[in-house]
């Protein structure tokens, strides 16, 4: 079995809240050809893509500073912040079994304006996206546009669950899916090591199983 996770942590212990800043410790604000960038961001960000200077956005454009805008003292492992964030400890984990798959970025997280949190810190860019779920034996459903568009949506059953074929995802232990590229997915193996080294930043209510077959 594997694991599809539809959203981080709600909890507000876990789900700290930072405004992006310059590298010069300026708040980050986006001016009309920024909010292109910006906009390319978020598509890319579920696309599997690793960034460089020459992809849409350049790597250049990705803000690497952010201050916390609230009281949290620690970290989870895995959260928001410009971008989907993990720990060291995460990543370690993540190069174990995957080595080289994954692209982290460095980014810079502020206690105050002077004080770093202690640690490091990395946006996740999750470069492998598979094609492996079961429409049909999946909690999913169409919906259509007005324009006449269709997409893909959750289905109307409160569980969250996935089926995917097993040959495709043998082997794999952290991936999007080409069907629905803003959930994540991770193996039984990487869904154990979270649990049993205790990370946080992703609950319940947010996680789901994918079953093989």
């Amino acid at each position: 079995m594997a694991w599809v996770i539809r959203s981080l942590s709600m909890n507000p212990k876990y789900c700290p809240s930072f405004k992006l800043l310059n590298s010069d410790g300026t708040p980050r604000v986006f001016v009309l050809p920024e909010l292109r960038h910006r906009h390319a961001y978020l598509i890319s960000n579920f696309s599997g893509q690793r960034l460089t200077e020459s992809t849409i956005p350049p790597l250049s454009s990705i803000a690497t500073r952010a201050i916390i805008d609230g009281r949290t003292k620690v970290l989870p492992d895995i959260f928001s912040a410009g971008g989907m964030c993990v720990s060291q400890a995460l990543r370690d984990v993540i190069e174990a079994l995957e080595p080289g798959v994954h692209q982290f970025i460095d980014i810079e997280l502020m206690r105050t304006k002077k004080e770093p949190y202690e640690g490091k810190y990395y946006i996740l860019r999750i470069c492998q996206i598979l094609n492996s779920v079961i429409f049909e034996k999946s909690n999913l459903r169409i919906e259509r546009l007005p324009n006449g568009r269709e997409y893909i949506t959750s289905g109307l059953n409160k569980d969250n669950f996935m089926t995917l074929k097993k040959e495709v995802v043998a082997g794999k232990h952290l991936w999007r899916e080409e069907i629905l590229k803003e959930y994540f997915y991770m193996s039984d193996e990487l869904h154990d090591i979270f649990v049993r080294r205790k990370f946080k930043g992703i609950d319940k209510y947010g996680i789901g199983p994918a079953y093989e077959e």
